[in-house]
């Protein structure tokens, strides 16, 4: 069977906007190593002529087509039934569900293998780390294998990457090279083929230090490492303490570095004084420096991350100030306007940015903005030597 794959997700509240579908990313991502490429992606309503339709909009060269959705009990659930009027089969092959009810479905017609699988994540999750293994092994001959990963690149621009990047010169095909971007990271795309399972991740893993040595020190992370991550290992590496004091983002900062396990291995200490008050009375900022230079300025940031790091008695210290909008504020700050600053035994790095977007955009950008500026200092700071 050819090892082309089309994934159809099935549901209106995909269509509606009311639900994300997190399942077809998740459901390349695995085939990949399998030798499976995904050539076709659909999503489509919970109606059976919709369905079929999908189903006939599939090239016949795909030698496996999976479905994710309608197989549970409710009106709305019907790909079973379209499945028997497409294929004019009436029984299919049945798979254990492990974690719910419905369970998945496995028939052949035509040229394809068609697996349908439940909608709801955790259980699709489960057949695919299961279930799906065994039966593509049964199916299946892959000839090639495939490897994949993600490149996780901040402090440059999509067209100043591809620029760098268009002087690794050819062989670009393989692996393929692709670029992408989220909400201030760029995310650099590689896809590597090969006869082997060795010599794929061989050739991933060269191009994966060619990009990485060329983009330096852009690239923080690989596939779902956050910058956070990368700036935890640093901390704990190095045997250093952080602490934070945030405005603008409301504990972001703080969240993020808490959903990393081993937090307490470094960081000590977050506030959040988002009040001109709070900043006043919790970390000690003079009255007269924010009417000086106001509540958003560089000198205001650079007290906060001084009187943060002395408080905590931490070795770095984080802050964060600015206007996350939608309106300007009192005095006029535009939207978007943030000051941030590190500070440590030796120096107080600052940072001034005008972020684009929404509220949650600015802080967003601003919490990573405040990490790469971190991670640029812990990199220049030696490790501790033990005595």
């Amino acid at each position: 069977m050819n090892t082309a794959c089309g994934i159809l997700v099935i549901g209106d509240e995909l269509l509606n906007g009311a639900q994300a579908d997190s399942n077809s990313p998740h459901m390349s991502r695995f085939l990949l190593p399998f030798g499976f490429r995904t050539k076709m992606l659909q999503t489509c309503g919970d109606e059976i002529p919709e369905i079929i339709e999908a189903l006939n909009r599939f090239p016949k060269e795909l030698g496996l087509i999976i479905t994710s959705g309608g197989l549970g009990n409710t009106r709305d659930d019907c790909t079973k039934q379209a499945l028997q009027q497409w294929s004019n089969l009436t029984t299919f092959e049945q798979i254990n569900n492990r974690v719910g009810r419905a369970p998945g479905l496995v028939l052949k017609h035509q040229n394809h293998l068609i697996v349908a699988l439940p909608g709801v994540p955790h259980e699709f999750l489960s057949f695919m780390n299961d279930e799906l293994v065994d039966l593509l092994s049964q199916h299946f001959n892959c000839q090639s294998k495939f490897a994949f990963s993600t490149l996780n690149v901040i402090g440059l621009k999509e067209n100043e990457a591809e620029t760098l990047l268009a002087e690794v010169g050819k062989p670009f095909n393989n692996p393929r090279v692709g670029l992408s971007v989220k909400r201030g990271h760029l995310h650099i795309h590689l896809l590597a083929e090969a006869p082997t399972t060795k010599e794929v991740k061989t050739q991933l893993s060269r191009k994966e230090e060619e990009i990485t040595s060329l983009l330096h020190p852009h690239v923080f992370g690989k596939n779902e490492e956050g910058i956070e991550h990368n700036v935890a290992q640093l901390l704990i590496d190095k045997k250093l303490s952080l602490s934070v004091a945030e405005s603008c983002t409301g504990g972001l900062i703080s969240d993020s570095l808490t959903n990393i396990p081993g937090a307490s291995k470094f960081f000590t200490r977050g506030f959040v004084t988002y009040s001109v008050e709070s900043k006043i009375n919790d970390l000690g900022i003079t009255k007269e420096l924010i009417d000086k230079y106001g509540v958003i300025s560089e000198e205001v940031a650079r007290s906060m991350a001084e009187n943060m790091r002395r408080i905590a008695q931490s070795d770095y210290a984080i802050a964060v100030t600015g206007n996350a909008g939608p309106l300007t504020d009192n005095n006029s700050h535009i939207v978007g306007l943030v000051h941030m600053a590190i500070s440590s035994k030796n120096t107080c790095v600052h940072q001034k940015q005008l972020f684009t977007g929404n509220r949650i955009d600015v802080k967003l950008k601003a919490t990573k903005t405040c990490f790469n500026i971190l991670r640029e200092e812990l990199i220049k700071h030696p490790f501790k030597q033990h005595l």
